[in-house]
């Protein structure tokens, strides 16, 4: 079998997954009104970018908290050069551009896939899954997506040119590694710990020399100059104290050690086919003695435990990638096959009707669960028509320094009213949680602790809400009760202040209502 013929095979399959990876990411972002879920931070720091013109503020008018403007910009000019230059609705930026963004990963994925397994098919295999796998896409898609996704893309192009660096050993390869290590550190700070950490295995393995030591020299300091446009400014404005306060919230502790070996990384919501596949792909590496791969999962895990599940994903499609190719693909065909990379490898693995009826079974299963949960986002994690309305009375109708109380029953990273709420109207919503990851003294902790609390009381009497403004020392002007899209109960609290004479409904829609406080 000729090159030509293998090519061909690799690009159908990655053809494949870009057209139904991006099927499934723009399939419900285009049908949603609003962004996804979460990024009403970010929509408000990219404003804020521009009104400053596009000089980095010191603090970020976010919900009016002082929150330092400590968050890698990159995602932040891209989305206000789109918008300013290109037309574009910042409101639809945030909502299309992170499924567009997510599949930027594809090819780093694919060339680092590549060379790690040392197969072309195993590569376009891995980047097929990685397409479907809902895991993959899950907060990619959001629109706070807009830097994880930016990230994850550089991340992966970051460790494909450090492999170069370290086995070619050519100054070129540090030059890449350091440009797109600077576009990692400069758009999500997580990946940028995944990448630090996954490129000192790197090191370990394949850069262990005297020129390994001093490429590495070389593409840090690169790395630290392109990002110090960045840094210094955070520096002036603030010190090390947001970056101290930000890397204490990556979840270290024994707690996170269970999820681990649970290693429900996928996100699938029924079989689990990949995890599966994935579990066997990681026995067989260690049956190869490929200690690089087990290596590197036990390191992206232990690095950021918090957001290790999504850093995982392109290793998680390789293991799953090498199982299909190895085990169950040859296991399947009625005679022996000869090695896959020496034949027609597209062909030799669906040699047999049953191989192709097990090849359709999973493109049909990730298609499918990979439809529900991005039509699920698309439909559940959005703000509503009547949320809109609501919003838009708050500007209309009640003061620019008033103060709310949102209850939703919501889980605080995934209530899209309470994110969106400050950004879009520009009032306070106390209980709001996005942002304190960067404030000291544990702040980020302490508030999702009061977020919590405050969801509590939802099935509880007035007094409840009043115990919680002054047990946190917050006093509020208004509240509104928005219960989750899946809910019917009418909550205890929405009854209790129908009935007090304490509170005036001033807004009252399906599935929303603000009240205001009456003073004496």
């Amino acid at each position: 079998m000729s090159q030509i013929d293998q090519k061909r095979s690799t690009i159908f399959v990655l053809g494949l997954a870009l057209l139904l990876g991006f099927y499934v990411r723009l399939s419900s972002v285009l049908a949603a009104g609003y962004p996804v879920n979460d990024g009403g931070m970010f929509y408000s720091m990219t404003v804020d970018l521009q009104n400053n013109h596009y000089l980095l503020p010191a603090t970020a008018s976010y919900n009016g908290a002082g929150i330092p403007f400590a968050y890698p910009p990159l995602a932040f000019y891209l989305a206000a050069l789109l918008s300013n230059l290109g037309g574009w609705n910042l409101i639809d930026v945030f909502r299309i551009l992170p499924a567009i963004i997510s599949m930027a990963a594809l090819p780093g994925l694919y060339l680092l896939a590549r060379d790690l397994l040392k197969s072309e098919a195993q590569a376009a295999i891995a980047c097929l899954i990685f397409a479907l796998t809902p895991g993959a896409f899950f907060w990619l898609i959001m629109g706070g997506g807009i830097t994880r996704g930016l990230g994850l893309a550089f991340a992966l192009m970051t460790l494909h040119e450090a492999y170069l660096m370290y086995d070619k050993r050519e100054i070129r390869y540090a030059l890449a590694t350091a440009l797109f290590a600077a576009g990692t550190v400069l758009s999500h700070p997580e990946m940028a710990v995944h990448t630090v950490a996954s490129a000192l295995l790197l090191f370990i393995f394949w850069g262990r020399s005297k020129r390994g030591f001093w490429l590495s020299v070389l593409t840090a300091g690169l790395t630290f100059l392109l990002t110090a446009p960045w840094w210094v400014s955070l520096l002036q404005n603030h010190g090390v104290g947001p970056v101290v306060a930000a890397m204490q919230t990556g979840q270290h502790s024994l707690d996170e050690a269970a999820p681990f070996f649970l290693l429900n990384f996928s996100q699938e919501t029924s079989l689990t086919i990949i995890g599966c596949l994935a579990l066997i792909g990681l026995f067989l590496s260690l049956s190869q003695k490929n200690t690089f791969l087990v290596s590197w999962l036990v390191i992206i895990y232990v690095s950021e435990p918090r957001s290790a599940s999504l850093y995982i994903l392109p290793l998680f499609s390789m293991f799953a990638a090498l199982s299909l190719h190895q085990i169950v693909f040859p296991g399947l065909q009625p005679e022996k096959p000869r090695p896959a990379e020496n034949a027609k490898w597209a062909q030799a693995l669906l040699a047999s009707g049953v191989t192709k009826l097990v090849f359709a079974f999973l493109l049909a299963y990730l298609l499918l669960v990979a439809m529900s949960i991005s039509a699920y986002e698309g439909s559940s994690m959005v703000l509503g028509k009547n949320d809109i309305q609501a919003i838009a009375w708050v500007k209309q109708n009640v003061p620019t320094n008033s103060r709310f109380l949102i209850l939703t029953g919501e889980m605080p990273m995934t209530d899209t009213l309470s994110e969106w709420f400050p950004a879009l109207t520009g009032r306070v919503s106390l209980a709001t949680v996005q942002g304190y990851e960067w404030m000291a003294a544990g702040r980020l902790f302490t508030k999702l602790a009061q977020y919590d609390d405050l969801q509590a009381c939802l099935n509880h009497e007035v007094s409840c809400v009043r115990d919680w403004s002054e047990k946190t020392a917050q006093e509020f002007d208004y509240i509104i009760i928005r219960p989750n899209a899946t809910s019917k109960t009418v909550y205890m609290l929405k009854t209790a202040l129908d009935r007090s004479s304490d509170f005036q409904a001033v807004f009252d829609q399906p599935g929303i209502s603000i009240f205001v406080q009456r003073r004496p």
